[in-house]
């Protein structure tokens, strides 16, 4: 008579066979029965009389009987969980009989997985088990890090724009002031910046204007027209009899009389 847990041979001869893993069998069987639902057992086993976790089902794959997590976290059926597939979110199998493993940080799960994903470029994932990675706030990054476990504040004269990739400098005639911006502010007209990554504008001298936002230098006035004082959006122009020289625009000069020639 065969013992628990295995068969007799079905060559006849006085070997027997153990009962793999996900069946059961009482002395003298003469053949394996898989687990009822709502059980598993290990190979060479009398009875299967460990209850499934919670939130796994169990299912023939690859012709082997496997416990695999539920979407609704209820005890479908049944067996040994030996290359399970988890259906938790931020979750994966890790082909372990040790049940469903959370995803570490910077990585996330949302489907049956056997793996977790890296948090791509944008996004991050602070803590172990997450199921999706949100976007970075407004005004961090992730610096184009794959797997990134938390955000980074832009700094001063920086931008994150709207992919939270990168911090990105801002552009000539743009600037931003202080950390964490989602954008750079167009420098008002009357200014300008010529430098790339700053904090603030710069007044158009004298003699010279903007007359549109966001600019990169300067006009100078010219002739006939003057700019007295700086940060000026347009120039003005000189009052009937007078007139402007372009060493210096910044002021008009009464024309001069026109004296007869001598005779």
């Amino acid at each position: 008579m065969s013992p628990a847990g295995y068969i007799a041979a079905s060559n006849g001869l006085s070997t027997v066979a153990i009962c793999p893993a996900g069946k059961y069998a009482g002395a003298g069987s003469s053949e394996c029965t898989p687990c009822h639902l709502g059980y598993f057992s290990n190979a060479g086993s009398a009875i299967c009389a460990d209850a499934c976790p919670a939130g796994i089902f169990s299912g023939l794959l690859l012709h082997t009987w496997l416990c695999l997590y539920a979407f609704d976290e209820s005890i479908i059926s049944v067996a040994h969980r030996l290359f399970a597939y988890c259906f938790l979110p931020g979750t994966y199998s890790g082909f372990s009989d040790v049940g469903c493993i959370d995803c570490l940080a910077g990585y996330y799960s949302d489907k049956a997985s056997e793996a977790c994903d890296q948090c791509e470029p944008g996004t991050y994932a602070k803590a172990a088990g997450t199921a999706e990675c949100p976007l970075c706030p407004s005004g961090y990054a992730t610096y184009n890090v794959y797997g990134s476990t938390e955000c980074y504040i832009c700094p001063e004269g920086k931008s994150s724009h709207s992919t939270r990739i990168n911090c990105y400098s801002c552009w000539y005639g743009t600037y931003s002031v202080g950390t964490g911006n989602s954008g750079c502010s167009s420098c008002p007209t009357g200014t300008y910046q010529d430098a790339r990554t700053q904090n603030s504008c710069k007044d158009c001298a004298i003699g010279t204007y903007a007359h549109e936002a966001a600019t990169r230098y300067c006009i100078a006035c010219k002739s006939g027209r003057y700019g007295a004082t700086t940060a000026l959006s347009d120039c003005t122009n000189c009052t009937a009899g007078q007139f402007s020289i372009s060493v210096s625009f910044f002021s008009c000069y009464d024309m001069r009389p026109t004296f007869p020639c001598c005779i």
